[in-house]
């Protein structure tokens, strides 16, 4: 059962209805992702069990696009590949002839969709605002004929190509990496009595920064690094968003972390993540600065033994909230230290391991960034005089189009 939206010329609703029809047993789970589309729900790690039946969830079919109505502007849809059924809290929206759904799916991650996702969502705060099919249906559309969208789909897929082939390898050097460093640490445990057990405290010197007055603008665009939690990631860290300069440094309690420290972020979505300084920066208060004694530790070495107790530690701090961590918790925490040439052999390892990582997850961010820029060029210019396109100049431009069959070699095509 599909249920039409009023038509209204030039509107969402003149091509999509909405697909209410119930699951059906036997068909896989399925979820929205903000860069994923949809995916099957057992293949996300941070999953919820839902108690939901079969029938009690939507039913998505092949072509159909699925949205998350509090995340829609955001960017959280997703095309549906196969059929499946989804979360009763989504929208699912079933192409009418007049639309490529695949098309859809690019275009509604560009900049100009999104901004009109926000503006019809309904809700007193960001995090309460909700889009539903009603209010879908009346935001102003006006896509090109089913030719150019087909003409851009052919532009844009090696793209998501190209980005499921580098998330799936990442997705294996993971795996490889978290079982390579559960043997090296392991190993050290099953020899635990050889080795020094110590708390952080006593290797490292740990303390959390802070943030100057944000309504002084004397306080930021200095020229003194400053590390925010969701800055913190798995990568080394060689540059900030924002900048403090010495007044707003000297007005918070941020400090000097010196270049080779571990930066651990502590509270939030974030917490867990960790990073290391390749710069001397400060930090905000929801970040922990481990300053290794060299004396004592290695700092790569600690540095991978922080990342491997990471599970762990949120283990302790798991509830009904956001688990945050404590600088006690960390500063408590016993790592085993070796003599340090073992601690150098363990972190080479790990160091190549991790470079790896750090270059297929670079390379990943700069498919994105050009997708991005494609989407921007493709689907966010119009010309008032010509339409949304001129199809003889798209045709033109692409008649080498076969050519172009990876991300590398189609960043070269520029779009006039």
């Amino acid at each position: 059962m599909s249920r039409d939206c009023q038509r209204s010329e030039g509107r969402l609703g003149d091509f999509f209805n909405q697909r209410q029809e119930p699951g059906k047993q036997g068909l896989p789970v399925m979820s929205v992702t903000m860069n994923d589309s949809l995916v099957l729900r057992e293949s996300i790690e941070r999953r919820l069990e839902s108690a939901l039946q079969p029938n009690q969830h939507l039913l998505v079919k092949k072509d159909d696009i699925a949205y998350n109505m509090m995340r829609m502007w955001q960017g959280a849809c997703g095309l549906a590949l196969r059929d499946g059924i989804v979360s009763p809290a989504y929208v699912v929206l079933e192409p009418k002839p007049s639309i490529d759904s695949r098309f859809a799916y690019h275009w509604f991650k560009s900049a100009h969709m999104l901004y009109l996702f926000w503006a019809y969502s309904h809700g007193l705060t960001e995090d309460r605002l909700r889009l539903y099919f009603d209010n879908f249906c009346e935001i102003p559309a006006a896509p090109p004929s089913l030719e150019v969208q087909r003409l851009i789909v052919d532009v844009l897929d090696p793209w998501d190509r190209r980005i499921e082939i580098t998330e799936n390898l990442i997705a294996a050097h993971t795996k490889r990496f978290a079982s390579i460093s559960k043997l090296l640490f392991e190993d050290l445990g099953r020899n635990r009595s050889k080795w020094k057990s110590l708390r952080i405290e006593e290797v490292a010197d740990c303390f959390s920064g802070g943030t100057p007055d944000r309504g002084n603008k004397d306080f930021f665009g200095g020229d003194i690094l400053w590390v925010k939690s969701g800055e913190v990631t798995s990568a080394t860290i060689s540059r900030t968003e924002e900048h403090l300069t010495a007044a707003g440094m000297k007005a918070s309690s941020a400090r000097w972390a010196p270049a080779g420290s571990t930066l651990l972020a502590m509270y939030g979505a974030n917490a867990g993540q960790v990073g290391r300084l390749a710069i001397r920066a400060t930090t905000n208060q929801a970040v922990l600065a481990i300053v290794p004694h060299e004396e004592s530790v290695d700092s790569e070495y600690l540095y991978h033994s922080i990342r491997y107790a990471i599970p762990s530690l949120l283990r302790k701090v798991q509830g009904s909230g956001q688990p945050n961590l404590t600088a006690k918790i960390i500063k408590e925490h016993e790592v085993l230290v070796p003599e340090r040439n073992r601690q150098t052999a363990i972190a080479q390892i790990a160091n190549a391991l991790r470079e790896t990582l750090d270059n297929l997850e670079g390379q990943l961010a700069q498919l994105r960034l050009q997708k991005r820029g494609l989407i921007q060029t493709l689907l966010d210019r119009q010309s008032s005089e010509k339409g949304y396109f001129d199809l003889s100049r798209l045709k033109l431009q692409f008649a080498n189009l076969s050519r172009f069959s990876n991300g590398t070699a189609l960043s070269k095509v520029r779009v006039i």
